[in-house]
Order: C-alpha cells, then sequence, then structure tokens
C-alpha cells in the first residue's frame, strides 16, 4: 500500500525540524560570536562544531526513529506484535526508564565522524553565496526576516517568496519515499535473515 512508503514520516520529520535548528542556530551563533574574518576554512570549522552540537543534542531523537522504524517492519511480519513506542516522547521515555540514559546515544561516535558532510556543503554552500550573492541594494545588512519578506515582495512580488518551492517539495517528497522504501527492504530482508 502506497502508506507504507510514508510509515514513520511524522517521527522523522519532527526530528529533521529539531536536527536543522540545532545545526543552524548552533552555526550562526558561533560566527556572530568569532570574528568577523570570513573563509571557508573557518566556515568549514565552524560547520564541523555545530554538527557536533547537533549529534550530541539530537541523536536520542534519530535512536527512537530507528525503533520505531523497526517495530513497523516487526509487526508487519508478526501481526500480534504490539507497537511499543507510540511516537517520539513516549518512545525517549520508554527507553531512558528501560535501558537507561545511555541507550538513547547509542551510534553517537559513527555520527560524530559524519559530521564532515554537512559541515563541507554549508562551507560550500557559504561560498557559493558569497560570491553568487543578490546584491540587496538599499536593504541593511543585518535585516531580519521581516525587513527581508518586505524587501521580496517590493523587489519580486508575493510570487518571489515561493521561488524553487515547487522543485524543494518534489525533491523532498521523492528523497523520503525512496528512502522509506529502501529502509522497508533492507530491515525486511535483515530481519527475515535473522540479525534482529
Amino acid at each position: 500500500m502506497i502508506f507504507g512508503l510514508y510509515r514513520g514520516l511524522l517521527p522523522v520529520i519532527q526530528s529533521l525540524y529539531c536536527s536543522n535548528f540545532v545545526y543552524f542556530y548552533t552555526f550562526h551563533a558561533l560566527k556572530s560570536v568569532s570574528n568577523r574574518e570570513k573563509s571557508a576554512v573557518k566556515n568549514l570549522l565552524l560547520g564541523m562544531i555545530a554538527g557536533c552540537v547537533n549529534v550530541l543534542a539530537t541523536t536520542p531523537l534519530w535512536v527512537v526513529n530507528t525503533r520505531i522504524k523497526m517495530q513497523g517492519t516487526a509487526s508487519r511480519m508478526n501481526k500480534d506484535s504490539k507497537a511499543k513506542y507510540k511516537g517520539l516522547l513516549h518512545g525517549l521515555l520508554r527507553i531512558w526508564k528501560e535501558e537507561g540514559v545511555s541507550s538513547l546515544w547509542a551510534g553517537t561516535l559513527s555520527s560524530l565522524i559524519l559530521v564532515i558532510n554537512p559541515a563541507i556543503q554549508f562551507m560550500t554552500y557559504e561560498a557559493v553565496k558569497k560570491k553568487h550573492g543578490h546584491n540587496y541594494v538599499g536593504l541593511d545588512e543585518k535585516a531580519g526576516i521581516i525587513s527581508m519578506t518586505m524587501y521580496i515582495i517590493r523587489l519580486q512580488g508575493a510570487r518571489g517568496l515561493f521561488k524553487g518551492l515547487e522543485a524543494k517539495i518534489l525533491q523532498t517528497v521523492l528523497t523520503a519515499a525512496l528512502m522509506f522504501v529502501f529502509y522497508e527492504k533492507i530491515a525486511a530482508f535483515l530481519i527475515y535473515m535473522g540479525y534482529f
């Protein structure tokens, strides 16, 4: 069934929201307290620090996500099994109570090793933005979101706020669907082979 492609989507969206918030907030906070000198290496270093903070803060969410997805696969194999985790908060509390707080940070070391990937992406993004950025004539460099929104509306109309939205939605939906299809197939195979 088509809905099987999106099993566990809500906890993933919640975790992505938290993860992206922590990453971008930390990156920009570090950027604002560091000196004004901007360089690719500095952005890479700040991105790696922000990635480490993100991993340490949000690993418990991803641990629960993995458990929720695995119970979905297990319940398909065994029709009598009941959902052990009803959502992110329930899963966090249950793992903490039953397995101890350290279980919420399972896999942290391997995730810390992988922080280089988003750091490189963010460094590249900042470099490209600096080189090919839009010249916002008449807009203060420290303008807030409301000022920026009004500027875009004045310059491009209300449609300017949604430039690239269609392509981004299509990319996000297809990425999520393919990820879940492959995840379910691999998880079902591993359960069938007796690894879980």
